[in-house]
């Protein structure tokens, strides 16, 4: 989470994708009520806007036929398209996850703040909203406090908006004694593992946004997207489970790393609930279903690595050896345990 002007925006790799209908269509058939109060075409609109304010567009569209990982994919028989993103001015540095330093992302603090400050928003920084206050049934607005824990009441004049987040949203409900019973339930969120292969070869792995390629597999059967994880040296090496003089000598072939990563959306639900100090606490364990799908992805990832021209691949995954030499091997990650310790 971004605890900044912009929030999480600030710090994350500025993907905008639409919800798909299917999305839609199975919450309406859920909830009948949600499809007639919020239509598909009505989210369509304003996706259309949000996409134009934002300059959603796909940066590597242009360079993405003649990359060596487009040309992997298409020996493979892969589908490959370059991820769209609000980040307009876009110079590649690869830092979008540690705040922008061109400013070429339209995170929230470089457009919808800005628009709304015009408009004659104030904006208080460096407060934390604690609860919405309110008289029986009327809400009267929010408390927040300062660093220095002063508290200040801020008065509503209409209406009060939560958009804080899926964990913050529903805690700074609870904390304010609002909700249904359905509140702190139905925890979801995508799972992420990715791979690192060390190439024969010099690779652009910290140039480019932090994510520029997906690899979508729409089949019921499989419900994962690879994607290219393009991180500085400090984020990628700790994902290879290598120590001392392994992960030193390691370093020393930075420039010849290559990372991707697997998105499986989870079927598991978990809770969210509040610590004693108040701030959300969530309790979530995928199924075994999600974990064999991110263990295909991890198996997937290997195979394209090893097209890619890896000379090894290094899993990550407890009860696999931490470096796989060979193509073969690509299919030991599809033993490995389905236990989210792994």
């Amino acid at each position: 989470e971004g605890r900044c002007v912009g929030g999480t925006t600030v710090v994350n790799g500025a993907i905008l994708h639409r919800l798909p209908e299917e999305g839609h269509a199975a919450w309406a058939s859920a909830d009948p009520a949600l499809g007639v109060r919020i239509p598909f075409s009505a989210l369509e609109r304003c996706a259309e806007a949000v996409e134009r304010d934002l300059g959603v567009r796909e940066n590597l569209a242009g360079i993405l036929p003649g990359l060596p990982a487009a040309a992997a994919l298409r020996r493979l028989g892969w589908e490959a398209r370059a991820m769209p993103r609000g980040a307009p001015g876009c110079q590649g540095t690869g830092r979008c996850l540690q705040g922008c330093p061109s400013g070429g992302k339209l995170s929230m603090e470089a457009s919808y703040l800005p628009r709304a400050q015009r408009a004659g928003a104030r904006i208080l920084d460096r407060h934390r909203a604690e609860r919405v206050l309110r008289q029986g049934r009327r809400v009267l607005g929010v408390l927040a406090r300062d660093t220095q824990g002063r508290a200040q009441r801020i008065r509503a004049r209409r209406s009060v908006v939560l958009a804080a987040g899926t964990l913050q949203t529903p805690a700074l409900l609870a904390r304010s004694s609002l909700g249904t019973p359905h509140l702190g339930r139905h925890f979801q969120c995508h799972l992420g593992a990715g791979l690192i292969g060390l190439l024969d070869r010099e690779t652009s792995a910290v140039t480019g946004p932090p994510q520029g390629i997906e690899v979508p597999f729409p089949s019921p059967s499989v419900g994962l997207r690879l994607a290219t994880q393009l991180l500085p040296p400090e984020l990628l090496l700790a994902r290879t489970g290598l120590a001392g003089r392994a992960l030193t000598e390691l370093l020393r072939q930075v420039s010849h790393l290559s990372a991707w990563t697997a998105s499986v959306r989870s079927g598991a639900e978990g809770r969210l609930a509040l610590s004693w100090s108040g701030n959300p606490r969530v309790r979530f364990e995928p199924s075994s279903r999600d974990l064999e799908r991110v263990r295909e992805g991890l198996a997937l990832q290997a195979e394209l690595l090893f097209e890619l021209g890896a000379r090894a691949v290094y899993p990550g995954v407890a009860g696999l050896p931490n470096r796989l030499e060979d193509p073969a091997q690509a299919n030991r990650i599809r033993r490995a345990p389905l236990d989210p310790r792994a």
